[in-house]
This record gives structure tokens, C-alpha cells and sequence, in this order.
């Protein structure tokens, strides 16, 4: 009977412990950037403008994405940085203009956003489905959690 108990107590005991540190589902995020200047390089380029987002990233400031093109694929580093603090996301997406999308993971995260990770999907708007004088419109769906 000892036994048993012992082992009803340890059985408890890992359940309590592996059901606490698991990863919770992560808040739904939106976030719209918004660019209007481009600055090419020898690399690639730079484009700079502003950010909006609500949910497990909240908040509006500055956004920087850095272009790399290859022969099947576009990479984008993407910096939003408002006071609170700033997120790190990678893109990846498809050189076909014909379909406008791709996905984006949050890499780092520095201030309230220090732990953030996330990821979803983008959808992207260039000109002439834009505003004059934007480059290109992105949005972000997905979710965002804080690793322990």
C-alpha cells in the first residue's frame, strides 16, 4: 500500500511538473507595416517606414526591413522598434509577385518584448494597390508567446 501511494504522489508530482512548463497557445497578433523609403546597397536594400500592431506585440513605431534576394526566394530581417522596446522578425518569402506571401518568425526581442517568439503567415501590397509613395504594405498574422 506504502508503494502504491509512493508512486500516486511521484505520478502527481511529474504531471503537476510537465503540465506547468508547457508552451501556452500564444496570443493572436496583427501587426501592418507600412514603407516608404528604400535605400539600395551593394547587398540588397534597406527600406524604412512605421508599424502598427495590437495583440501579443502591441503598439506603433519605426520599422526597418533589409532585403535579400535570391534565385527562388526573398529573406527580409525586419526591425520594429517603438519605446516600450523592439522585435526581431525574419521573413521569408516567395520571388513570385503573382502570390504575395510568405511567413515571419520573431527571432529576438528586447524591453516588455525581451522572450517574445512567434511566427504566421504575411501577405504583402506593392504599388499600384498602395498609397502613393509606399513601397510596399505588409501584414502580419500569426501568434506570439514569451519563452520562460
Amino acid at each position: 500500500m506504502k508503494t502504491q501511494s509512493k508512486c500516486l504522489v511521484l505520478l502527481g508530482t511529474l504531471l503537476t511538473f510537465f503540465v506547468g512548463c508547457q508552451k501556452e497557445d500564444g496570443l493572436g497578433t496583427f501587426i501592418r507595416s507600412t514603407y516608404t523609403t528604400k535605400v539600395l546597397t551593394k547587398d540588397g536594400n534597406i527600406q524604412t517606414g512605421t508599424f502598427t500592431a495590437t495583440g501579443g506585440i502591441s503598439g506603433n513605431g519605426k520599422a526597418v526591413m533589409d532585403i535579400l534576394v535570391t534565385d527562388d526566394s526573398t529573406f527580409c530581417t525586419v526591425w520594429f522598434t517603438q519605446n516600450a522596446g523592439s522585435v526581431t522578425i525574419k521573413e521569408r518569402c516567395s520571388r513570385d509577385m503573382s502570390d504575395p506571401t510568405g511567413s515571419w518568425r520573431i527571432v529576438a526581442g528586447t524591453g516588455i518584448y525581451s522572450g517574445r517568439r512567434g511566427s504566421g503567415k504575411l501577405s504583402m501590397e506593392f504599388p499600384p494597390n498602395v498609397p502613393t509613395g509606399v513601397t510596399v504594405r505588409e501584414t502580419y498574422q500569426g501568434k506570439v508567446w514569451v519563452n520562460p
